[in-house]
């Protein structure tokens, strides 16, 4: 393939993906369409590290210019200055989903299935009929260790 083309796919693919995953970025922030949205900039955004990829390797002379230039240093350090403070901040307190799931796992199940609306002989029924056993465990994380299993596949039977 001549050079020409190359430099055609890649720019084109980098500019057409970015466009994608920059508007479904915004979409996200603003919450709309959330999961189909987050699922389809998840799987684009990895496409784009590779289109993003192609395009400086074709263009490698060009792109090695940048690198020596003031401005491309300045606006380095200051989105490396922008990325450490997110990930420093957001490392301090624990993450919301991690402690309600651990608070539920490790709670007693008769306190836990009461989330779940049924009484405590339905949901076990739910879950002998699934296979599990339930007998002389007192959390739902210590049912699905002992049942091998995961303690939302627990979540999953009691909740249908």
């Amino acid at each position: 393939m001549d050079r020409s083309k190359q430099r055609d796919i890649a720019t084109s693919l980098t500019i057409l993906v970015f466009l994608i995953v920059g508007t479904s970025g915004v979409m996200m922030y603003f919450h709309l369409f959330d999961t189909s949205v987050k699922q389809m900039h998840e799987v684009l955004g990895l496409v784009f590290v590779v289109a993003a990829l192609l395009h400086v390797l074709v263009h490698i002379k060009s792109t090695k210019q940048y690198f020596t230039k003031k401005i491309f240093l300045g606006f380095a350090l200051v989105f490396a200055g922008v990325a450490t403070a997110f990930v420093l901040s957001a490392s301090g307190g624990e993450n919301p989903k991690k402690a309600v799931f651990d608070k539920l796992f490790n709670t007693p199940v008769e306190k836990s299935f009461a989330l779940f609306g049924d009484n405590m002989q339905e949901l076990q029924a739910k879950l002998s009929d699934a296979g599990i056993k339930t007998e002389g465990f007192e959390t739902i994380g210590q049912i699905a260790k002992n049942n091998k299993t995961s303690p939302f596949h627990i979540i999953a039977i009691i909740s249908k």
